[in-house]
């Protein structure tokens, strides 16, 4: 067996780490070997058959590069992807059964993040939302479900990251919290700053993804339990060399992590129930 990961980013560290001793601790027979995922000059062909040629029972591979690359070169043999996001397959693909894979995503189901948002702030009524075209149509769940909390959500759809400016401008009077999902097709780096500083400019808090962002201004942020990850894909990797493995999908992370910027949240008078706040990472250091 073989884990590749994407890079030796902390989070993919932690989480490959967690998922060998989990699969240690499940199963004494396992031969597990760590790679880093680095074609080189040879490429990503080459890359993959040095793998293949040691004919392993299944690969797993940590983080979205590696996933993708294995996808498009792997062959008849079980793979397992963690920490992935969006589709792996090539745009336009014709054959989308050329290899079958199980793993956990990096997406949070929008209903998670919305009872999450609600819980920390049960008084707020308004909530923004920007998504692109490509996203719009799957928040129509989300906002049935607002509703029937006695909620209001307030989306625009924006094509671009240079809409956003024009559009925060007639949004943010209009509501008490802004809400940013993951969204690379909108949102770069520069436009999430302008995001947060705009937003706390006008006393709206902003609930956005990972501690990055808390660390960076948003007032409430949802981020990933990494270690869990690792034992939650260990877990499908057991499942997947079982006979009762067959048909596994890819999951959503079973757990999440709460950030809360405290200067933030204070500067803007927020009121966090204590059960959230004892369950969730407080970062206080001044950001602002």
């Amino acid at each position: 067996m073989v884990v590749v990961i994407s890079s030796a980013r902390e989070e993919y560290e932690s989480a490959s780490r967690e998922l060998m001793i989990t699969l240690a601790d499940n199963s004494r027979n396992l031969i597990v070997e760590k790679r880093l995922y680095q074609p080189g000059a040879a490429g990503e062909k080459s890359f993959w058959e040095d793998i293949s040629s040691k004919k392993p029972s299944l690969i797993i591979t940590v983080g979205t590069p590696s996933s993708r690359s294995a996808i498009t070169n792997i062959k008849n043999i079980p793979l397992v992807c963690s920490m992935i996001l969006g589709e792996l397959r090539p745009e336009g693909t014709a054959d989308k059964s050329a290899i079958e894979y199980a793993g956990v995503s990096l997406s949070i189901p929008y209903l998670t993040q919305l009872k999450i948002l609600s819980d920390a702030l049960p008084t707020v009524r308004r909530i923004g939302l920007l998504s692109s075209p490509a996203t719009a149509n799957k928040f129509e769940s989300v906002r049935a479900t607002a509703q029937s909390m006695g909620l209001r959500l307030v989306d625009c759809v924006i094509s671009s990251d240079r809409e956003i400016s024009a559009v925060l401008e007639r949004l943010l009077p209009q509501i008490e919290v802004l809400w940013v999902p993951p969204d690379d097709r909108i949102y770069s780096g520069e436009a999430l700053r302008y995001i947060l500083q705009q937003s706390y400019s006008k006393s709206v808090a902003v609930m956005a993804f990972s501690r990055q962002m808390a660390e960076a201004g948003a007032a409430l942020s949802i981020g990933f339990d990494y270690e869990d990850i690792g034992r939650q894909t260990a877990e499908l990797v057991l499942e997947k060399l079982s006979a009762a493995g067959a048909g596994l999908q890819i999951v959503p992370p079973r757990s999440v992590v709460l950030y809360i910027n405290e200067p933030v949240a204070a500067g803007l008078g927020l009121h966090i129930p204590r059960n959230v706040l004892e369950n969730a990472v407080i970062l206080g250091k001044e950001q602002r």
